[in-house]
């Protein structure tokens, strides 16, 4: 499936808007204290970590249950050199 330009386009308006509030937001967060503990940090690493796994999970789960292209072959299995 080919995209159309208009696609392109609203992702790329989308790309653009959410590049725009993180910025924002970066700015008005600036200056606010911040004051953490170990078990903050504890939990901040666990949660990265679970997300990093779960989309580990999903970026298997999706490659593996994709269609075989057009141009996707299994490879021959290699001759040996007495072999012809």
């Amino acid at each position: 499936m080919v995209p159309s330009v208009n696609s392109a386009k609203t992702r790329a308006m989308v790309y653009a808007g959410f590049l725009s509030v993180l910025a924002t937001c970066g700015v008005l967060v600036q200056g606010i204290r911040w004051h953490g503990n170990a078990e903050l940090h504890t939990l901040i690493e666990t949660v990265s970590t679970l997300l990093a796994l779960m989309g580990g999970a999903i970026a298997l789960a999706r490659y593996y249950s994709r269609r075989p292209g057009p141009t996707d072959r299994t490879p021959e299995p290699a001759r040996r050199c007495d072999q012809t």
